[in-house]
């Protein structure tokens, strides 16, 4: 019947100790890209799953993305109805090669899979967003029409086609793929376009002939600022509008710790958590809130971030404080294993002694930075105590991935520190335990704040930092 979906399914390594992979074609059209599922089903299951291994077997040829492999609690469907991934599971994903040149998978849950009546799935995704890399036109790379149905007219920049096979595409030349992925990410990507601080420090304040419009947070130490305006001017000019109505001088606290300062030559300025602004003829006392919970919106609701008022207790910064060191690794490798450490207070130095630091019963403090040397993947488990996480200055982070109860940072160069039970530490941003430097000290909720992520603690699955490439001083 030309008008059924086609049908095919495999199972690999039938007997009674391996899972079955079924596969299934959901698509008749020539070349289409299919999402692989390994299930694991409710009685797939005797007990909690701390690690998932799979064999691939040589017979399988297609590449293996890390990037495209996902684990998540799935609804299993059918021909009738399509699975579907209901929840990201968050989970560190290893290639294995063997000297048989077996190909395997481990998958390291960032907590055990539960003993439930849930169903759970390993996902190899299919080209994200239907992009097929081999293009029967030169230069160009074909996208299935069905997979932009819904925005065909999203960009102008496409082109259309029909095979001789009657099959119908649009495509994108390989440079409007670029501009694209450019402004808008690559599929799975926080676009980069999202990924610009809205802060500025005032060493870099904008004195230029036509300055934008900027935003300042105090940090500490700095909570005070000095404006070169005199805030009667402006006060005196106050009802004085361009063109368009809007308003060219303004010196007026929008909130508690809120300061909106405007004027022709500095434009739109709007400053944060400053105890003290000076102008040329005026000083003004800020009393500043200790707490988000003092910034409610116009509905009376309590929230956080710039959307509402609140502050930020720490911001990230564009670039390194040249006056502090930068750290750097010692060992171009990393070993294996798992160091234990003992029920004392232990300083904890990350620096690929080890692949998984865990500690027991007593204070610990987990100094991370780029002493891990490139491209090491490390874990930290600690639930006892009370545990700190110390980030010291001038550590790049390149992106950071959050859920409610575990977190992934990713320094410079391919350094990836996965914390387990991360809402259980402190975080200390800034410090150094090794000389004394004091840092600031933040909550799970507030260090995951600081790179975007909002009300952690409720969030529903994995979630992006909004802020990346940017650094700790």
């Amino acid at each position: 019947n030309e008008d059924a979906k086609a049908g095919l399914e495999f199972q690999w390594d039938q007997d009674s100790g391996h899972r079955r992979l079924k596969w299934f074609q959901k698509e008749k059209r020539r070349k289409f890209r299919n999402t692989v599922y390994f299930f694991l089903r409710p009685n797939d299951r005797k007990t909690e799953l701390l690690k998932i291994k799979l064999a691939i077997p040589k017979s399988f040829k297609s590449k293996l993305d890390e990037e495209k492999i996902i684990l998540c609690k799935v609804r299993i469907g059918g021909f009738e109805n399509r699975t579907k991934c209901i929840e990201n599971i968050p989970a560190d994903i290893e290639f294995k090669t063997d000297e048989s040149s077996l190909r395997s998978v481990n998958i390291y849950p960032y907590s055990p899979i539960p003993l439930n009546k849930d169903s759970y799935a390993v996902v190899q995704e299919s080209n994200v967003d239907g992009l097929v890399l081999a293009s029967p036109k030169e230069g160009l790379v074909n996208i299935p029409y069905e997979s932009f149905e819904e925005n065909f007219d999203e960009s102008v920049m496409k082109y259309d086609s029909t095979d001789n096979d009657g099959n119908y595409y649009k495509w994108f030349s390989a440079l409007d793929i670029e501009a694209l992925e450019k402004i808008w990410g690559k599929a799975g990507e926080v676009p980069p376009i999202l990924l610009i601080s809205p802060y500025d420090k005032l060493e870099d304040r904008d004195n230029s002939i036509y300055p934008r419009d900027e935003i300042f947070i105090a940090e500490p130490g700095k909570t005070s600022v000095t404006i070169d305006l005199s805030y009667f001017d402006i006060i005196a000019n106050e009802d004085e509008v361009d063109h368009d109505g809007n308003s060219l001088y303004q010196a007026w606290s929008k909130s508690n710790g809120i300061w909106n300062i405007q004027h022709p030559d500095t434009r739109l300025d709007i400053y944060i958590g400053f105890e003290e602004i000076i102008f040329n003829d005026r000083t003004i006392k800020v009393n500043v809130p200790d707490s988000a919970a003092e910034y409610p919106n116009d509905n009376g609701e309590i929230t956080t971030g710039l959307k509402t008022g609140a502050y930020l207790k720490y911001t990230l910064s564009k670039t390194e404080d040249s006056t502090k060191n930068t750290l750097k690794a010692h060992s171009e490798t990393s070993l294996s294993g798992t160091l234990n450490f003992n029920s004392g207070d232990n300083i904890i130095i990350l620096d690929g002694q080890g692949k998984n630091y865990r500690g027991l019963s007593g204070d610990d403090t987990y100094f991370v930075s780029q002493l891990l040397p490139n491209s090491t993947k490390v874990s930290i488990t600690d639930t006892e105590g009370t545990n700190t996480i110390q980030i010291p200055t001038n550590t790049y982070v390149d992106k950071t991935l959050f859920t409610k109860n575990a977190a992934r940072l990713t320094l410079q160069d391919g350094r990836e520190i996965t914390i387990n039970s991360a809402d259980k530490f402190s975080y200390n941003v800034g410090g150094n335990v090794t000389d004394g430097t004091k840092g600031t000290d933040l909550t799970f909720t507030e260090f995951a704040a600081t790179f975007g992520v909002d009300d952690v603690l409720n969030s529903s699955g994995a979630q992006t930092g909004i802020f990346a490439d940017l650094y700790i001083i």
